[in-house]
């Protein structure tokens, strides 16, 4: 049997570890299904216009936990794995203000 110790269990493809503790808000289910409620109305009343106060909702699990089924107005980041995400996140978010709020969820817990 051989053992390979890794720095990392998964290969995020950054050049250093994410500070987890300052990654945002660890929204509790409950709360999480009210704001999509308030996100869903908000979209109604601002289609025209283009609101940037709200939300972007990113499903940033891969693409077959994807086809599952996603949250309502979310967008799939639709990836193979979790480092391809970074690029895809760049793109998605290059035109938008960068105090746009973001609500981002995976299998795995936090996420961004």
């Amino acid at each position: 049997m051989h053992i390979k110790v890794r720095p990392k269990i998964v290969a995020d493809g950054l050049d250093k570890s994410l500070n987890w503790e300052s990654a945002g808000y660890d929204m509790p289910p409950l709360e999480w299904h009210k704001e999509l409620k308030k996100i869903k109305e908000k979209r109604k009343l601002s289609a025209e216009v283009g609101d940037a106060s709200v939300p972007l909702i990113f499903d940033c699990r891969n693409h077959y936990e994807t086809s599952v089924g996603i949250f309502e107005g979310a967008e799939p980041l639709a990836t193979e794995n979790f480092r391809d995400s970074w690029n895809i996140f760049h793109d998605k978010l290059k035109d938008k203000p960068k105090d746009t709020p973001i609500m981002t969820y995976c299998t795995g817990g936090k996420c961004i």
